[in-house]
């Protein structure tokens, strides 16, 4: 068993009840009080979450993957929730994200995809934060679907820079050559999990190192992109 199932087993079964005595939850987006059932955000805030309504196929031009989907609008309630999720060990909100990602895609009912595979962090990021908030996703949602989850596939080679206030063209460079896979992959059909699309910088990297390998299709979910324009 790997440090995050026992930092999650800690966080949600051991603290998590007695903090909650002494400081009763509130929902992160609003501050109603939560009941019971419910952690880190109320379900009145969870049902009015942004969902992505626009067209993927022109987001990102010349890609080397295949189908595109992405769930919510990247707005204010999702960056909070995502920077929990990344940032501060609220490791409960992966299986939230993956309950909704299979409540509108439905992918174990595409029967092609044979893995799902996270974009992976570099050994010393990970090392630092302890997870993979992609790896969490991806492990929420293959024990939804029971597509299985291949970690090992894929691998970041080097560290890279902070891609925030980067332009396209400086973040494509940043990327360049980051990610390697082995010269045989087995599964033909694989499903990408990210947390945010911007430039799509990243994901095509990825593609493009799976298909290298041999992978025939590669599909990306991510969780989030910017409104149009709003890169």
């Amino acid at each position: 068993m790997g440090e995050s199932f026992f930092r999650s087993f800690i966080s949600n079964y051991l603290l998590t009840p007695l903090t909650d005595v002494i400081f009763p939850a509130e929902c992160h987006i609003c501050a109603t009080g939560l009941g019971p059932d419910r952690k880190i955000i109320c379900s009145t805030c969870w049902r009015e979450m942004p969902y992505f309504q626009h067209p993927t196929q022109a987001l990102i031009p010349d890609r080397h993957f295949s189908d595109l989907y992405i769930l919510y609008e990247f707005r204010e309630t999702i960056r909070l929730l995502i920077h929990l999720l990344k940032y501060n060990h609220y490791l409960t909100l992966a299986e939230y994200f993956a309950a909704e990602i299979e409540k509108r895609f439905v992918f174990s009912h595409i029967k092609s995809i044979e893995a799902i595979i996270p974009v992976p962090l570099y050994k010393s990021r990970k090392r630092e934060r302890g997870y993979n908030q992609s790896e969490e996703i991806a492990r929420a949602l293959s024990q939804i679907t029971g597509i299985p989850v291949t970690e090992h596939l894929l691998s970041r080679i080097r560290p890279t820079k902070t891609q925030t206030r980067m332009t396209r063209e400086e973040r494509q460079i940043n990327m360049q050559n980051v990610f390697e896979c082995p010269t045989y992959i087995g599964p033909r059909h694989v499903l990408m999990i990210d947390d945010v699309i911007t430039t799509g910088s990243t994901i095509q990297e990825c593609a493009r190192a799976l298909k290298s390998a041999g992978c025939c299709q590669v599909d990306i979910l991510a969780l989030a992109h910017p409104l149009i324009g709003e890169k």
